[in-house]
């Protein structure tokens, strides 16, 4: 059995959530981004005081380590090692863009929209101006596109042309700033469940983040350009 606290401030919206064997017992969320920092604390005491369960009782810490706002994964890293230290527990790191993905595989499934042959998944973070932080999965959660700073231009529209798409994210609706674009947007609403989810493969599996050495994942320092997307239909 395992306990795990997620945290995820990577974006506008803050959450902390309570999975057990990957299933969410309590979650408290905040929408206010200056208030990220403040909320993280009183939300992981609340969570425990709700649930009764202490904190020696919690086996594992798990947090979205980018990309994403750059102050909101100082806030969750900083937390999530501070608690490890303390309490001497492992730490989880997980891809931002990976949770998201998470989220919308669940509630193409729930809702049953259609999944066509190569379906792939492309999460999208506002990276400001034209440029977001994108990568692609497909629906068992496989990387296909690494995690990468795109500026997103007509050409972008030509590269995935006749691809099946889903786009989410706030990100993806800059998508609409382009001309002619015919791409499927949805709204997926993401938290902490979902890092809870992923979280909890990789606690049985013993796939732990060094406490001492992890840190936010900007990923701002792989750009190199407004580089095109090559995708590859499977």
């Amino acid at each position: 059995m395992a306990l795990i606290i997620n945290i995820d401030t990577a974006t506008d919206n803050a959450s902390v959530a309570l999975c057990k064997n990957g299933s969410l017992v309590a979650i408290k969320s905040n929408e206010q981004q200056k208030e990220h920092a403040a909320f993280v604390h009183k939300a992981i005491e609340s969570l425990l005081q709700q649930s009764k369960i202490t904190m020696n009782e919690v086996n594992a810490f798990a947090v979205t380590s980018g990309p994403g706002s750059y102050t909101g994964l100082r806030v969750s890293m900083a937390a999530a090692k501070g608690l490890c230290y303390a309490l001497n527990k492992p730490l989880i790191c997980l891809n931002t863009l990976l949770v998201m993905a998470c989220a919308a595989k669940n509630m193409i499934i729930k809702k049953g929209l259609p999944v066509f042959e190569g379906q792939l998944l492309c999460p999208m973070i506002d990276a400001r101006r034209m440029e977001v932080f994108m990568a692609m999965y497909n629906m068992d959660l496989e990387e296909v596109l690494p995690t990468m700073p795109k500026i997103l231009a007509i050409e972008f529209l030509q590269d995935v042309e006749n691809k099946n798409i889903y786009f989410f994210g706030n990100g993806s609706l800059k998508i609409f700033y382009l001309p002619q674009n015919n791409v499927e947007i949805i709204n997926v609403i993401t938290s902490a469940e979902y890092l809870g989810i992923l979280a909890d493969e990789y606690f049985n599996k013993n796939q732990f983040s060094n406490v001492t050495y992890s840190h936010p994942q900007y990923f701002k320092e792989f750009y190199f350009g407004d580089k095109r997307v090559d995708i590859q239909k499977s």
